[in-house]
């Protein structure tokens, strides 16, 4: 019986504990039912709320001329401080705009440096005979195109004339030296003696030609010409001579000996053109040298200038022709000047299988005729423009200035034989001012840092703001948005 008690009991505690937790359960739930929707027949929270919310914010900002239109209380005066406030913004604004434009345009500035190198890189020079053909080699090799001097003309130039069989070219002829390729010019071509004096130095330097160039814009005449210490055409690098000390001697001493009595024209005079120029370079004398007579010496004095530009984005929108040079295996030109004649030739060959009447880039083709080239010269033109257009500026260009003095070999002579041997030579020396050389090296107007500083000061100027205070107004600016943004699910949750 007692046992029975104990169960009963048992059970009826179990049962209870059990209508309990289920009592309480339900009025959990009932809460929670209640709660959510005291929530959804909440009326959602007024706008002036949340402008004063917005208020409080912007009053703890450290931004001083947003935080006193915001903590003024006279309406006038927040609307002269408002107005005062914009036509800053405005002013920062159109700054900005106007600075970010300049910049965007890649300004470039240039600073001067003078340097003094211990090793000065060689120009390059190219020589031509104005005496350009052989008359025998010509008249041996196109008989039909010479014919025997008469009297009236041996009277007129005498020294013309060797003996009374002497042959003279016929008009024909002019036409026909026009037309010549390079392999018919060298049979026929007059060969330059030259001698070099002093150039212990350059033992390995060889010259390079002949090859042929006009003598006028109309690509009339033809001179066979030689260059030397150029490196437009080879795989190597500009040579170089190491600086001198206080006495300057030449660098090279050039004696030509051009012959008087085998002139091609009757009446030409005996000399020689010259040029100095980039040894990256080919040239034409006839239009970018000097004409040297014989009986003299010149002296050429020669400094140099340097520029280096900056390449693309920047305004000079260089080109590194010499990177591209080793990436080609060390082929292609090296200048802009080369990638111009480059295409000339391309475009010449193209349509006429000749060069340009003034075209630098090595070739073996003939010279175009001028009316030749004025046929097509609209087809010429569009073909080529393209290719030209690629041609940017160097990025590195050194510029050769030069000083020419002259004076008579006659006033070195000692004997009349000696005067009248050196009285047909051309005497070349050459100086390479290397005391210093002048190098004009563009730079960016702005940096980045100079960017930042430029921004920097419009800020401080129109609105007084610090790096920090910017930093501060941009939380301010953060905490405002997130506060409406939570507010407004917060209304869409409750519809």
């Amino acid at each position: 019986m007692y046992l029975f008690y104990i169960n009963y009991t048992q059970d009826w505690i179990s049962k209870n504990a059990r209508t309990d937790e289920l009592q309480a359960r339900t009025a959990r739930l009932n809460l929670k039912k209640r709660l959510v929707m005291d929530e959804h027949l909440r009326p959602p929270e007024e706008p002036w709320r949340q402008r004063r919310s917005s208020v409080s914010i912007l009053k703890e900002s450290s931004l001083t001329a947003v935080t006193n239109i915001v903590s003024t209380e006279d309406n006038s005066r927040k609307i002269f401080k408002t107005i005062v406030l914009l036509i800053c913004l405005t002013g920062f604004t159109y700054q900005a705009i106007t600075f970010f434009t300049y910049y965007f345009e890649y300004p470039t500035i240039v600073d001067i440096d003078i340097e003094k190198p211990m090793l000065t890189e060689m120009p390059g020079f190219t020589f031509c005979n104005n005496n350009g053909i052989n008359k025998k080699f010509f008249c041996s090799e196109y008989p039909e195109e010479c014919y025997v001097a008469d009297e009236l003309l041996c009277s007129k130039y005498p020294s013309y004339c060797e003996a009374n069989k002497t042959l003279v070219p016929r008009i024909s002829a002019y036409d026909k030296i026009d037309e010549m390729s390079k392999e018919e010019f060298l049979k026929v071509g007059n060969v330059v003696e030259l001698s070099l004096q002093n150039m212990t130095a350059f033992k390995n330097v060889s010259l390079k030609g002949p090859f042929v160039r006009a003598k006028s814009y109309n690509g009339r005449g033809r001179m066979g010409c030689y260059s030397w210490f150029t490196v437009y055409d080879t795989l190597d690098e500009p040579f170089t001579v190491r600086r001198s000390s206080v006495i300057h001697m030449p660098v090279a001493t050039l004696t030509f000996n051009l012959h008087h009595d085998d002139l091609f024209i009757p009446g030409q005079k005996t000399g020689m053109y010259f040029s100095l120029h980039s040894p990256h370079v080919a040239d034409n004398p006839a239009d970018n040298g000097i004409f040297m007579k014989p009986g003299k010496i010149y002296r050429i004095y020669v400094s140099m200038e340097k520029e280096i530009l900056l390449p693309y984005p920047y305004e000079t929108a260089c080109l590194n022709y010499t990177d591209i040079w080793k990436k080609r295996n060390r082929t292609g030109p090296r200048t802009q000047e080369m990638c111009h004649h480059k295409c000339m030739l391309e475009t010449t060959s193209k349509f006429f299988n000749c060069s340009a009447i003034f075209g630098l880039y090595p070739h073996n083709l003939r010279i175009c005729d001028f009316y030749e080239i004025m046929t097509k010269h609209d087809e010429l033109v569009a073909d080529g423009y393209p290719c030209i257009m690629k041609c940017k500026d160097d990025c590195a260009k050194t510029k050769y200035i030069q000083v020419v003095k002259e004076r008579f070999i006659s006033e070195l002579s000692r004997s009349d034989s000696e005067y009248e041997y050196e009285s047909k030579l051309i005497k070349i020396e050459i100086y390479v001012d290397d005391s210093e050389i002048v190098t004009f090296r563009h730079r960016p107007q702005y940096l980045y840092i100079e960017a930042f500083s430029c921004i920097g000061g419009f800020i401080g100027i129109w609105l007084g703001i610090s790096l920090i205070q910017l930093t501060d107004f941009i939380e301010t600016l953060f905490r405002i948005l997130r506060y409406s943004y939570t507010k407004e699910n917060i209304v869409k949750n409750r519809r």
